[in-house]
């Protein structure tokens, strides 16, 4: 069967919606032909079966979206194919077009619903547009593929989407990749040896509410000060990072914050190992956070907001303290709960390792193509 992926984030990029397209090509890519569609990246190597599209240096996001939508048509337009998987719905938007003029069946991967909390990355107009492109999208896909059921229960809920149309495929994970005999020397390189090491890890853009926890670590240094707050991940909204980096400028907690910039997804594993607490105080909705799976996985305690445990990525008070969204007095005292007590920490990441283990990438895989294959007459 031959397929084609339409997804603007892939291998190099890391963050959830990559790993999981990165994945999905690793694991069928083995047994299947698959073609991708793809925003260019300087560091990915030349492929003949991967379509790149150099994006526009623009800050108007729509302008940029629907660069990618017609470039992507035109390049699929001149493709074979048998399926065609869209990953997010602006990928879905193209898959679409490329729908009703190759006549293929087309699944799209709706990864969250971000329209539905208030979120300053969005304006009204930005998340009426996002909820109408959404609901467009879930109408004309043969199949829509959720990562939790939350998200599930939300589009059809909100959007009106067919709970029949709607399959649940949790992300998988590398349980062999992510594990506790790990080894690497991040806090030789940072030269942290004896703080206690407080672990971010994904994009940085607000609806993953760092703002809320650099404030906390400021009431945190007032009773606790041998610490680090770690940031891994790039910036993807424009503006953001310097909020940030004034936000640390004004509770002078430049000796304390380390903005590491993005690494590569294999070394992720080694900062997770390095830390001692893994923290993710996302502000609005989200799919399946990978990264609490991750962290959990190479058995560290997680502190999240209650958006997580609404995806199933935490357990509450079994592989995480869960906080308030926005609620700094919640983020300080979790925090602190878990530097006083060395045996909650182990508790937490023991457990952590134990959920991580339901969650196969190559489950998530076989569910796809399961699907994949029902849509292409049962031809594999």
């Amino acid at each position: 069967m031959k397929i084609l992926f339409i997804t603007r984030g892939f291998k190099p990029a890391i963050g959830g919606t990559e790993t999981y397209i990165n994945e999905l090509y690793d694991n069928l890519s083995k047994k299947h032909e698959i073609i991708c569609i793809v925003h260019s990246n300087p560091k990915r190597k030349e492929q003949d079966n991967i379509f790149q599209i150099n994006s526009l240096k623009t800050k108007n996001r729509t302008v940029s979206f629907l660069h990618f939508i017609i470039n992507s048509i035109k390049i699929a337009l001149k493709q074979k194919f048998d399926v065609i998987h869209a990953n997010t719905e602006i990928s879905g938007l193209s898959g679409i077009f490329i729908k009703f003029f190759k006549g293929k069946p087309l699944v799209t991967t709706i990864h969250d619903t971000g329209f539905i909390r208030f979120n300053p990355q969005w304006s009204w107009f930005g998340r009426a547009s996002r909820r109408i492109l959404k609901k467009i999208v879930c109408k004309f896909s043969n199949k829509v593929i959720t990562v939790s059921p939350g998200v599930k229960n939300q589009l059809v809920r909100f959007l009106g989407v067919s709970n029949k149309n709607i399959e649940v495929i949790p992300y998988g994970l590398d349980t062999h990749k992510f594990n506790l005999r790990i080894r690497g020397n991040i806090r030789k390189k940072l030269n942290i040896k004896n703080k206690f090491l407080i672990l971010f890890v994904g994009m940085l853009y607000p609806k993953k509410g760092l703002e809320y926890l650099i404030e906390s670590l400021y009431n945190l240094s007032k009773k606790f000060s041998k610490f680090k707050l770690v940031l891994v991940g790039m910036e993807i909204y424009p503006g953001y990072k310097q909020k940030l980096i004034d936000l640390v400028d004004r509770f002078k907690l430049n000796d304390k914050i380390i903005f590491a910039g993005s690494v590569s997804y294999k070394e992720i594993p080694k900062w997770y190992i390095a830390s001692d607490v893994f923290v993710l105080p996302s502000i609005d909705t989200e799919g399946l956070s990978l990264t609490c799976l991750e962290a959990g996985a190479c058995g560290k305690p997680v502190v999240a907001s209650t958006i997580l445990e609404d995806t199933n990525a935490v357990l509450r008070n079994k592989t995480a303290l869960i906080v308030r969204p926005r609620n700094v007095n919640d983020l300080t005292e979790n925090l602190l709960k878990l530097i006083k007590n060395k045996k909650l920490r182990y508790e937490l990441g023991h457990n952590g390792r134990k959920y991580s283990e339901n969650f196969s990438w190559v489950k998530t895989s076989k569910k796809t193509e399961e699907i994949y294959i029902n849509l292409n007459g049962g031809k594999n």
